[in-house]
């Protein structure tokens, strides 16, 4: 099974091809980085991996799959979470939503405590599961928040620069 096979992307934002004839294959899981200058194409082929960009030409099949129909599988970390800190909600109510997605009107999912729980724990925010998020400083909870949503049973994980602090 190959975890990601691209022929011939091409993709386009408006009249401008933004990436053309991207030709990538990934046999195994592992972790992998994208590297490139500012305004390469790292975000746009990232979207599109996972489903949320369309391609204009090419194709891609993300575990043997098309990007959309293997998107529950995939999370992407945006290059910059943007979230109302003042929004009344705790640390924890705030992973709860970005693991299982808005659930209104509707029962938990079985094992949903703990797959909360295991997320925190694993991306050392655990401590802070009852403090609202304005009584939370803004950079390393938020890098770790990042992690802890993109780890909602993801198979593949991308982010965007690394290079700073939040």
């Amino acid at each position: 099974m190959s975890v990601l096979e691209i022929e011939r992307l091409v993709v386009h934002r408006g009249q401008q091809a933004v990436l053309q004839n991207v030709t990538l294959r990934l046999e195994r899981p592992g972790l992998y980085g994208l590297i490139g200058p500012n305004g390469g194409g790292k975000s746009t082929l990232l979207s599109v991996i996972c489903g949320l960009l369309p391609a204009s030409a090419g194709r891609v099949e993300v575990l043997e799959e098309t990007p959309r129909r293997a998107a529950p599988r995939l999370a992407l970390v945006p290059q910059a979470a943007t979230f109302d800190r003042a929004f009344p909600v705790t640390l924890q109510g705030l992973v709860e939503t970005a693991l299982l997605g808005p659930r209104l009107f509707s029962r938990p999912m079985a094992g949903a405590g703990k797959r909360i729980a295991d997320a925190m724990a694993k991306t050392g925010i655990s401590d802070l599961a009852d403090r609202p998020l304005s009584a939370l400083s803004g950079g390393g909870v938020a890098a770790r928040f990042d992690c802890a949503r993109a780890g909602r049973g993801a198979r593949i994980a991308a982010s965007g620069r690394t290079d700073r602090q939040r």
